[in-house]
């Protein structure tokens, strides 16, 4: 569900296709179900059709969604997750079908166990039947790949995997399956765009105690990326993966305690292409390898954002001077401006006009939850989940709150979306992974008060090691340190709900961006000013 329109699509033909395909004898199913890793997912019965998502998309959907459709807004009282939907508000004995790629098995494990009770029964299918009714699809991009130099990633692929072996023989696994495409890119250091915003590429690789094989359309390297890569990686094509694993298992040594690793997130289609009782499923070793930054990688956090910062003060000293001289822009030529000054497209709110007081109440109760995830410390062990009413304490004194999560972990060159951690309020896997040295997290709490106005304040911060008066437990304990720099707007500020505290780190974090960033619009006297004006203390 992106953001590139808001019109409502008529799906009643597509629905009828599906519908077809779903009753036929070849499938015999009443429900098919097109789950994602993101928050939502679609339901659809032979008479019924449902989409769950969670607040972040409701609007969007209420826009969006034609008659056919019946929203589920996850979170709220009496709103099943799709889950719970399948297992307990189908008709007994429904036959449920999904295709097998696009599930993982450990969730569909705890989907078979929970139809059981009534009957119902989940059928993978050989072929997505979605994929048979789109009939104008797209076909899978197959765009260049290139390798990132170790000067930027701070370690080989030859050490990486090194690394990754020695924590399969802690467990005693005989063969790992890289199947995240984050994970590939990051385990072999190539970058690629077959998927808009994210440097990734459709690749899955294989590795074992004496080979490494990565499944990769061999059109997409290029010259200089096959010599980066020789002698290490032996490169079969995309296609051959499944294949490969059916045979995977004669070619171990395999026994109760030595199996095939899949992480956590592997389909159900790798589960079964590698047989019943050859593989272990658990968290991937190479997301917490790759969840803790090297040196090499967090000095690239920081410098890439100061040059950021520079790129929105330029930016922002456009839109001003447009504003201030009674130029009309729309929101398309403000974000075609943007790119101009930076390498990627984002969503950057900034506030023009004079706020009202709700709108700075709110504000300052966001920014008050954002400081305090900033300046926050705690024992080394700690959650996401249990730092994550500090950034919701002040909103919550007013009565207010926010449905996304505060942080996620972000990827260094990848996935601006990255586990295995993250801060939020839902008890999930990624909210209860301890924080580590090294980690880096978005700080982001925000406020949204639905068709009248929203408020996001986020920073990327890094996980790192804080002194402390005492070490109760001799745990060590932890802090962030913020590299996102980029002026806070004082005019949305209340200064009154201020504490001293809070006043002062607001004064000191713009010292500190006017520090690092200034230098770098040595030559834009406009967006000097701009910056000068917007870091003077208040």
């Amino acid at each position: 569900m992106g953001a590139k329109g808001t019109h409502t699509v008529d799906t009643t033909k597509r629905l009828a296709a599906l519908r077809e395909l779903m009753a036929s004898k070849e499938h015999d199913v009443q429900a098919f179900v097109v789950p994602s890793e993101d928050q939502r997912c679609a339901v659809v019965t032979l008479k019924e059709a449902f989409l769950f998502t969670d607040g972040r998309y409701f609007l969007q959907a209420e826009k969006q969604l034609d008659k056919n459709w019946t929203l589920m807004k996850q979170g709220l009282p009496d709103v099943p997750t799709w889950q719970d939907f399948l297992s307990k508000n189908l008709e007994a004995s429904t036959r449920i079908g999904i295709d097998p790629a696009v599930i993982s098995a450990m969730d569909a494990q705890v989907i078979e166990k929970a139809l059981e009770p009534r009957g119902s029964k989940l059928v993978p299918l050989e072929k997505n039947i979605v994929d048979a009714v789109w009939t104008d699809r797209p076909p899978r991009p197959q765009n260049p790949v290139i390798h990132l130099d170790e000067k930027y990633s701070g370690q080989s692929p030859s050490e990486k995997v090194k690394a990754l072996r020695e924590e399969l023989a802690k467990k005693k696994h005989q063969a790992f399956v890289v199947n995240m495409l984050d994970e590939v890119a990051w385990l072999f250091n190539l970058r690629g765009s077959d998927i808009d915003y994210n440097p990734v590429f459709f690749a899955y690789a294989v590795v074992s105690v004496d080979s490494v094989e990565l499944f990769v359309e061999k059109t997409q390297l290029g010259a200089d990326t096959l010599e980066y890569l020789a002698g290490n990686v032996n490169i079969q094509p995309y296609n051959a993966f499944f294949d490969y694993l059916k045979q995977l298992p004669n070619n171990l040594v395999l026994n109760e305690e030595q199996k095939v690793l899949i992480g956590d997130k592997s389909s159900l289609a790798i589960a079964h292409a590698l047989g019943k009782d050859k593989y272990v499923v658990a968290p991937s070793p190479i997301a917490d390898l790759k969840a803790i930054k090297n040196s090499t990688e967090i000095e690239g956090f920081r410098q890439s954002h100061i040059r950021d910062g520079a790129a929105l003060a330029r930016y922002f000293a456009w839109l001003e001077e447009q504003l201030e001289n009674g130029v009309e822009l729309n929101e398309s030529q403000g974000a075609d401006q943007l790119e101009k000054f930076r390498s990627f497209t984002c969503v950057i709110p900034e506030h023009f006009g004079t706020p009202n007081d709700e709108e700075k109440r709110a504000f300052t109760r966001v920014l008050q939850g954002h400081v305090a995830i900033d300046t926050a410390v705690f024992p080394s062990g700690t959650t996401g989940f249990v730092i994550d009413s500090w950034a919701r304490r002040a909103l919550w004194q007013d009565g207010l709150d926010y449905r996304h999560g505060t942080g996620h972990g972000v990827g260094h060159y990848l996935n601006v979306h990255e586990g295995p951690h993250g801060i939020g309020v839902r008890i999930v896997a990624y909210n209860n992974t301890p924080l580590k040295v090294g980690m880096t997290v978005s700080n982001e709490p925000g406020y949204y008060a639905d068709g009248r106005f929203g408020i996001r304040i986020e920073s990327i911060v890094l996980v790192r090691e804080v002194k402390t008066p005492n070490n109760f437990g001799d745990k060590g304990y932890l802090g962030f340190e913020h590299v996102t720099l980029c002026p806070i707007q004082k005019n949305l500020v209340d200064t009154e709900l201020l504490t001293k505290g809070e006043r002062k780190w607001l004064n000191d974090y713009h010292a500190e961006t006017w520090a690092k960033v200034s230098p770098l619009l040595a030559n834009d006297e406009r967006a000097l000013n701009w910056l000068k004006r917007q870091c003077a203390p208040l």
